[in-house]
């Protein structure tokens, strides 16, 4: 069974697909594996024609590490899911209707981006001159639609 950070009861967490999607990773996954759910960043964004440079929060849905896998990143999207040919996404849920401000794609990308920029900030792992960033371990991410089914036209 993995490990579940922050230790939390899965019955707890208020998100309906989160709370599915945490139990079944806390159980198909091995004591090595730790699971991160409602991971938060925070990092520095520089701001065009300015000095400042404000901190930019970010929450991850799930970040998954295992020891020989690697890492995974998730976003998970409750409800059912319309996605859009111009590359918007709605979400109806509970009788209502609402139209995502980001892609769940863009979003699972733009927070793994950052995930692995944080990583290469760090002292210890930055790349050298002219050195591509490449992760040393396998990497990945991926959106999750733990409620919706799909309905052909």
């Amino acid at each position: 069974m993995a490990t579940l950070i922050p230790t939390t009861d899965v019955d707890s967490i208020g998100n309906f697909g989160e709370r599915l999607l945490a139990t079944a990773l806390k159980d198909c996954f091995d004591k090595k594996t730790l699971v991160y759910h409602s991971f938060p960043w925070l990092r520095p964004k520089m701001l065009e024609h300015s000095s400042r440079t404000p901190l930019q929060p970010g929450e991850i849905d799930f970040v998954i590490m295992h020891p020989e896998y690697g890492l995974l990143v998730l976003e998970v999207k409750g409800g059912d899911i319309e996605l859009r040919q111009d590359g918007s996404a709605v979400v109806h849920k509970q009788g209502a209707t609402h139209t995502l401000k980001e892609s769940p794609f863009a979003q699972v990308q733009r927070n793994y981006h950052s995930l692995k920029d944080l990583y290469f900030e760090h002292p210890q792992f930055r790349p050298g001159s002219g050195e591509r960033k490449l992760l040393p371990f396998n990497s990945g991410f991926a959106v999750v639609f733990p409620t919706h089914r799909y309905q052909y036209d």
